[in-house]
């Protein structure tokens, strides 16, 4: 299976608008955890070194508007059974009870975007209306 970052809407709205743009995408990973729970698969331990060529991002984009689109795979784990790591043996499992570190973690991802894009406007998408995921996104 395949995934493409480059037919979202992010493109398709650039385009739209004649806009540079840049996209940062991991399928299926989240702010805490992926869709399946590892722990290991959080956007926010990788933003600041993505980059093409595997050197850390110099951030020497200026963007006007930063548009995050997470929370979906988090909310998703909280669904899914528990992870374990086939190397350790750990375990972790997303619940309700975690919404108040999945704030902390958002919080601490919005300070280190806009530290690293000071002049951009924040903006945060998420496409669910009522669940755990989606109150703690309002709290962050």
């Amino acid at each position: 299976m395949m995934f493409s970052a480059s037919d979202n809407y992010a493109r398709f709205t650039a385009d739209k608008m004649k806009a540079a743009y840049q996209v940062v995408s991991l399928s299926g990973w989240g702010i805490k955890c992926a869709w399946n729970n590892d722990p290991n698969n959080r956007i926010p331990r990788v933003y600041e070194e993505i980059a093409a060529d595997q050197k850390a991002y110099d951030f020497s984009f200026n963007p006007d508007y930063v548009v995050i689109a997470l929370g979906t795979n988090d909310n998703n784990a909280i669904n899914q059974p528990e992870f374990k790591n086939p190397e350790t043996g750990e375990t972790f499992k997303l619940t309700k009870e975690h919404m108040d570190k999945w704030t902390e973690e958002a919080v601490s991802f919005l300070k280190t975007i806009h530290k690293n894009n000071p002049n951009a406007r924040i903006v945060w998408m998420s496409f669910f209306k009522e669940s755990p995921v989606a109150e703690a996104t309002q709290k962050a």
